[in-house]
């Protein structure tokens, strides 16, 4: 078993900045993020234009994967594939000049296979914690899959799984063609 230093989320904000690599924060511990697939990437892209249409007119705002998102409750500091806030945004500003998001509406995380174990449990209980949230999407870059995890009340929250038997999926109030999520993308890079 390896030990660990915890490092304050202050030291954390100095090395982000300092750094070259994206840094993520869970309570104490700095993550270096990877660099994405091809099928990632466009899936992302899909997203965001698909995001955008349905969306500009309702005045959300749609963040790709380079905005800092805060979760107080985690002490926990993200960055989150896509997120659409169609409130205003709330930022909290740290030491260093950075603005940290403090209330997404919408957090997508793509799922890769070094990845997903941690979208899946530690950055969804946390998202969770996030007053402002109303729907975590996960979507396979390796099968064509969409998950959306919906919240009921805080403590209920309905799960349901879009496959390419699914023309459309809906992600708040947007309908979008299952098929356009995935344009372009070549599933066989992951076989």
């Amino acid at each position: 078993m390896r030990a660990t230093t915890a490092v304050p989320v202050s030291e954390y904000y100095s090395q982000l900045l300092a750094s070259e690599v994206k840094l993520e924060y869970f309570d104490g511990e700095v993550v270096a993020m990877e660099g994405a697939q091809p099928s990632h990437v466009l899936i992302q892209s899909n997203l965001i234009f698909e995001f955008m249409n349905c969306l500009q007119a309702k005045g959300c705002s749609v963040f790709g994967s380079d905005l800092l998102v805060k979760v107080a409750d985690c002490d926990s500091c993200y960055f989150p594939d896509l997120v659409i806030v169609c409130k205003n945004p709330e930022y909290e500003p740290t030491d260093t000049g950075l603005l940290a998001l403090t209330n997404s509406e919408v957090v997508v995380e793509i799922l890769s296979p070094n990845t997903e174990i941690t979208d899946r449990i530690r950055k969804m209980d946390c998202y969770k914690t996030i007053l402002s949230l109303k729907e975590y999407v996960l979507v396979s870059s390796t099968k064509k899959q969409v998950e959306v995890v919906r919240k009921i009340s805080q403590a209920e929250w309905l799960h349901h799984t879009y496959t390419s038997q699914d023309k459309t999926l809906n992600i708040n109030e947007c309908e979008l063609l299952f098929e356009d999520v995935y344009r372009k993308v070549d599933l066989a890079e992951h076989a």
